[in-house]
């Protein structure tokens, strides 16, 4: 994970993008760790990166919340914890 965390922070948003989708598909295919998967997608909440990245990021954490029925505690922290700061209102 520490590559790709590189990587995420100087790439544009539409890799970025890809990237969050790909890691919703191996959290689907390893649900027993979604807690490192939503915590990854968590840090990059916080990192700077446009409307749609930050909006791919918060659908995936839904999606995984219902896939992965265990995740929701640690998502909606997140979740949570990203809305009390948000500067996107429309992703309130």
């Amino acid at each position: 994970m520490p590559k790709i965390s590189s990587f995420m922070r100087h790439a544009d948003d539409e890799y970025r993008i890809t990237v969050v989708r790909a890691l919703q598909q191996l959290c689907l295919t390893y649900p027993d760790q979604h807690e490192l998967f939503v915590s990854f997608l968590y840090d990059f909440l916080r990192d700077d990166g446009g409307f749609e990245f930050k909006n791919t990021i918060v659908s995936t954490v839904a999606t995984l919340m219902k896939a992965v029925p265990e995740s929701t505690t640690s998502s909606l922290f997140y979740l949570a914890d990203f809305i009390e700061d948000c500067e996107y209102m429309n992703l309130s």
